[in-house]
């Protein structure tokens, strides 16, 4: 009998066991933060939240255009625009609210043949706004610099509202003589969850090269400044470049190589790489890790995701190659040639562009438009 009760007893627990595990829907199992693939929103518009939850909201700002300058008068400059902000928060959101998105433009590329022209600033903030929180906005960067040395540079983009993240961006590189020369400093990077963007690297001339230009700030790290060097690299995503080098900055991973930390090149050359875009459609943000490109005399190349481009200094008519996040390089050249510095797809400044030879022609890149991006994490 005493057998048959504790068989009796041992079938009622694995009943109810049973009872337990069928009647889960299993979410015990499941990670406290569940990733989905991100939404991302490159014009203004709204977006109606279909289930409750929490949610990753971000905002990235644009930047601006470098500027641009064609006069021979010895002493011939222009700064770079400088990159937008970065604020990112998790709200929980009931079904059914409204998100009022409104995206930023990367400011316009400026062209001059005989005189200096100041680049634009990015078109205003990106925001994102619903009820029940605060107004996320990652503000625009300025537009380059030209006039008189000493050459100061633009400010990044400001950054408000987010509950995680409110990072500026990086701060354009100035330029000063205190003899005869030109120089073309680069774009900055984006604000980003690492915090604020790279800078990109001053210029003081005195007379020791005639052109100089740095490189573009990443969404980390710097490019090098210059005294004594044509170009510095562009600034990576796990080290910035060195002053008075060409060398470029790092990628994620410490590897000198504009490719990715999983190896991949993402610097949209046809029939060599993917085109340009983020290393993951989960948690894209923090997955930057991108090497840059190295400054020349010759040309450039691309930089990989988050990191900038390298500067140009040549006797040569050049066009700086684009990018996709962070800055992108200056270019300096002299007799007839035109210099045209690279645009930016996201975020990130354009370099200036300076001919030592006035009537010609000149043209900076577009500054990297904004972006919001919304992502269900609960």
């Amino acid at each position: 009998m005493k057998n048959f009760l504790k068989n009796i007893g041992v079938g009622f627990c694995l009943l109810s066991l049973y009872a337990q595990v069928f009647a889960s829907d299993f979410t015990q199992f499941l990670p406290t933060t569940l990733y989905q693939p991100i939404e991302y929103y490159y014009v203004t518009t709204t977006r109606t939240i279909p289930t409750t939850g929490t949610y990753r909201l971000t905002a990235l700002g644009p930047g601006g255009s470098g500027g641009v300058s064609a006069v021979n008068n010895g002493s011939n400059g222009a700064t770079g625009g400088c990159g937008g902000g970065f604020s990112s928060g998790d709200y929980a959101l009931a079904s059914g609210t409204v998100i009022t998105i409104t995206v930023g433009t990367g400011g316009a590329g400026v062209t001059s043949t005989a005189n200096k022209l100041a680049g634009n600033a990015g078109s205003g903030a990106t925001t994102i706004a619903a009820t029940g929180i605060t107004t996320l906005s990652a503000g625009a960067g300025g537009g380059g610099v030209v006039g008189n040395s000493p050459l100061s540079g633009c400010s990044g983009g400001a950054a408000s509202g987010g509950t995680t993240y409110n990072f500026a961006g990086g701060a354009g590189g100035g330029v000063t003589f205190s003899g005869t020369g030109s120089g073309a400093s680069g774009g900055s990077g984006p604000g980003s969850p690492f915090g604020i963007g790279g800078a990109s690297g001053t210029i003081t001339n005195a007379s020791v090269v005639t052109c100089m230009a740095t490189g573009g700030g990443g969404v980390i790290f710097a490019s090098g400044n210059l005294t004594s060097a044509a170009t510095s690299g562009g600034g990576g995503t796990g080290s910035a470049s060195a002053n008075n080098s060409a060398v470029a900055g790092l990628n994620k991973v410490g590897n000198a190589s504009t490719a990715s930390a999983d190896g991949v090149s993402r610097i949209g050359v046809s029939g060599t790489s993917i085109g340009f875009g983020f290393e993951t459609l989960f948690d894209s943000w923090n997955s930057l890790t991108g090497g840059a490109s190295a400054g020349s005399t010759t040309s450039n190349v691309s930089a990989g995701t988050g990191a900038g481009t390298g500067g140009i200094a040549a006797a040569l008519a050049e066009t700086g190659a684009n990018n996709f996040m962070g800055g992108t390089g200056g270019v300096c050249t002299s007799g007839s040639n035109i210099a045209t510095s690279g645009g930016v797809t996201l975020g990130g400044g354009s370099g200036a562009a300076v001919n030592t030879l006035a009537t010609q022609v000149v043209t900076s890149g577009n500054g990297g438009n904004g972006l919001v991006t919304i992502e269900r994490i609960k």
